[in-house]
Formats: structure tokens, C-alpha cells, sequence
């Protein structure tokens, strides 16, 4: 993959932050964003054209990884411009990038959507900007499943709270656009989140907190047990139904 950094798009507004980002701002859009410090070499290459292998192949793939986050999001900015990859097929799943949150958050808030799981149609919540900074947070990640290049279906995934030790990620919720077949599109992305997480989490974990709950029927049908009903732990006072599934060895 070729690309190249527009060093006049782009300022540098401070300081690295205390959550390990830089403070950038694009000339183009006047829009401010920030930069994993670990993708930081991004900023400092020469005018002219890069080949992404020869810098960084020989990285871990974690830092390889967050040089191609870096490179996403500084070219939805107008900071970068990356040649053309090799096109997806008819369908792919994969997780969200840059150029993706606009297009999940009309899916999530839709009208023609279907929802299963705990997946709120809030408009502020589910904001192209919110989605960003969730996933950019490491809170929760976006899964999507598109045919064609247009999105049918996002899962979303939480990452357990700092602090926690949770073996477990888990599982909100998913949402389809109406027309196209739930079964179609769960197991496929799910198998993209556990092909994901599969060396950082043993579980994949989902709550259920209604009786009748399709996604939970599903994902019954993926492999996940009931491993614990608690009572009265919901918000509203209802019973929580725990789903697990192992997704890696001990």
C-alpha cells in the first residue's frame, strides 16, 4: 500500500495527552481529532510517497496495527491520501474503520433497522462522533457486515472496565437492516469478533435481560450456554440471564 502525509493539512495542537494521544487539527475540515502517540511517526515522514510494508512490515503486529489505524484516520481528515486497495468482495466482515461511523450510526438509528440485544437508537448516543470515541477509547468496537461495499449489519462489542481482570468480552447487541436474513449475517460476524479477540479473551459473554430474546436464541445455536441467571440485576429491577462461550484455551 502506497501513501503519502500532507504535512500542510495538519496542526499539531499540544502536547501528547494523559490517554496516550496527540491533539491534532485538520486545515482541511477545521476538524479536531487525536493520534495513537504510538502511530506519531506518521507525522514526522517527508513529503512524497511511502510504501506502508517496507516502513513498517517488520513491526509487531500490534504497532503495525496501529500505523494503519493512524494512516485511516488521518486520511478521513485530509491528512493523508493512501492508494487504492485491493476492493473488498461482495460481502466482508471486518471491524469498523474511519470512513465507517457515518454510515454505521444511520444504520444504528434507522428507521428500517432491526435490532436485537441492547442497542440503543439515540441519535446523540449512537452520533458518527460517539461511535468514534468509543472505539477509539477501547470501549466497545464495531463489527460490520456489508455486501457489496454498503453495510446490512453492525455487532457491537464491549470491552470490559479497566481494572476489572474480566476474562470476558462481551457482546451487546446487533443490528440488521430490515429485509436482509439475521442468520445470514450473525454467524459471520461473530466469528469476526472471536477471530479478534481470541488471544486477549477466554470468554465471549452476553446478558440477556428480557425472557424472549432473539439474539440470544441465536447465539444459543452459535455455542453459548447459560451459565448464571441473577436475579433482580437489571437497571429496572428484572433478572439477568448470562451467556457465555469460550473462545480460547486457558
Amino acid at each position: 500500500m502506497k501513501f503519502r502525509i500532507i504535512t500542510e493539512n495538519f496542526d499539531v495542537r499540544g502536547e501528547a495527552t494523559p490517554y496516550g494521544t496527540i491533539p491534532l487539527r485538520s486545515r482541511v475540515n477545521r476538524r479536531d481529532f487525536f493520534l495513537d502517540i504510538k502511530a506519531a511517526d506518521l507525522l514526522s515522514l517527508p513529503e512524497g510517497e511511502h510504501d506502508f510494508d517496507e516502513l513498517f512490515g517488520s513491526c509487531d503486529p500490534r504497532d503495525r496495527r496501529a500505523f494503519l489505524d493512524g494512516l485511516t484516520l488521518l486520511s478521513a481528515f485530509g491528512v493523508a491520501e493512501v492508494s487504492a486497495e485491493e476492493p473488498e468482495g461482495p460481502i466482508c466482515c471486518r471491524v469498523a474503520g474511519e470512513r465507517d461511523y457515518r454510515d454505521i450510526s444511520k444504520l444504528l438509528t434507522g428507521e428500517d433497522t432491526v435490532r436485537m440485544g441492547v442497542v440503543p437508537a439515540d441519535k446523540v448516543y449512537m452520533s458518527e462522533d460517539n461511535i468514534r470515541a468509543r472505539q477509539f477509547n477501547n470501549d466497545e468496537y464495531n463489527f460490520i457486515y456489508t455486501e457489496n461495499g454498503e453495510i446490512k449489519g453492525v455487532l457491537i462489542a464491549c470491552m470490559p472496565q479497566a481494572g476489572s481482570f474480566s476474562a470476558a468480552f462481551r457482546l451487546c447487541g446487533i443490528a440488521i437492516a430490515r429485509g436482509c436474513d439475521p442468520d445470514m449475517i450473525i454467524g459471520p460476524l461473530f466469528a469476526c469478533a472471536k477471530d479478534a479477540f481470541r488471544d486477549e479473551f477466554r470468554i465471549c459473554r452476553y446478558l440477556c435481560f428480557a425472557e424472549d430474546d432473539p439474539f440470544a436464541e441465536r447465539l444459543t445455536v452459535l455455542g453459548f450456554r447459560e451459565t448464571a441467571k441473577l436475579s433482580a440485576e437489571a437497571e429496572d429491577g428484572g433478572d439477568v440471564t448470562v451467556y457465555d462461550l469460550e473462545v480460547a484455551e486457558c
